[in-house]
């Protein structure tokens, strides 16, 4: 066992990278963490400042469609959706 954890005199090395690789994987969740609370944050404090949202009015069923708008006197539907 000691011959595995002295890796042929190459140890420290091996052991050295492992660390740093270690720490680095530490430190990136760690920025992530603090990324995503101060993202949190900020989305918290837009929708403070943000103004209160209106409620739409409904017109019925099919408000808003192409086949809804009022047309000219003399004019056909049909037509008028088609150069539409």
């Amino acid at each position: 066992m000691r011959d595995f954890f002295q890796m042929g005199g190459y140890a420290p090395f091996v052991w050295g990278s492992y660390a740093v690789a270690a720490l680095m994987l530490v430190g990136l969740g760690l920025a992530a963490w603090r990324r995503l609370a101060a993202q949190r944050r900020l989305v918290a404090e837009l929708e403070r400042a943000r103004p209160p949202r209106r409620r739409a009015r409904s017109r019925g069923a099919g408000a808003g469609k192409a086949t809804d708008t009022p047309h000219p006197p003399g004019t056909n539907r049909e037509h008028a959706l088609d150069d539409a």
